[in-house]
C-alpha cells in the first residue's frame, strides 16, 4: 500500500496502485512546443489505516535524453496551482486527498514520439495509523 496519483478527486482513474505502473499519463504537443498544465490528486490507497510524511513529487527520465526538466509540480491554492518548481514536497494525513498540479513545458523542435522513459516518481515514508 502507499500513495497513488489519481486523474480525479475521489480516487478515481489511478495512474498508479500498489507501486505498479497502470496507467500511462499522456500529454500531446506539436513540433512547434507547448505547455500543457493539469490537476491531479494525491492520497493513500487505504486512506483511512494510512498516512505519510516526507513525501516529494518529482519526474525522472530513465534513459536518453534526460527530458525530466519539462515537468514541474505546484501545490494547489484554491482551485489554481501555486508555484511550479522541479519537485513538490507533501504529507498527507489520514482520509486526506491533495490536488496537485502538473505541468509539461516541451520545446520547439523536439521530435515527435512518445517518451515511455519518463516517469513521475515520489518518495515518502508511509506510516500505518494501529501498527
Amino acid at each position: 500500500m502507499g500513495v497513488v496519483l489519481t486523474k480525479f478527486e475521489g480516487g478515481a482513474s489511478p495512474f498508479t496502485f500498489d507501486g505498479t505502473y497502470t496507467n500511462a499519463v499522456t500529454w500531446v504537443v506539436t513540433p512547434a512546443g507547448g505547455v500543457l498544465t493539469a490537476k491531479y490528486w494525491l492520497s493513500m490507497e487505504d486512506p483511512n489505516a494510512e498516512y505519510c510524511t516526507g513525501g516529494n513529487l518529482y519526474a525522472t527520465d530513465a534513459e536518453g535524453n534526460d527530458e525530466s526538466s519539462w515537468f514541474t509540480f505546484a501545490p494547489d491554492e484554491n482551485g489554481e496551482p501555486g508555484e511550479f518548481a522541479s519537485s513538490l514536497e507533501f504529507e498527507l494525513d489520514l482520509g486526506e486527498e491533495i490536488p496537485v498540479w502538473i505541468r509539461v513545458t516541451v520545446p520547439e523542435g523536439v521530435e515527435e514520439d512518445a517518451r515511455t522513459d519518463i516517469s513521475i516518481s515520489m518518495s515518502y515514508i508511509r506510516l500505518e495509523a494501529n501498527p
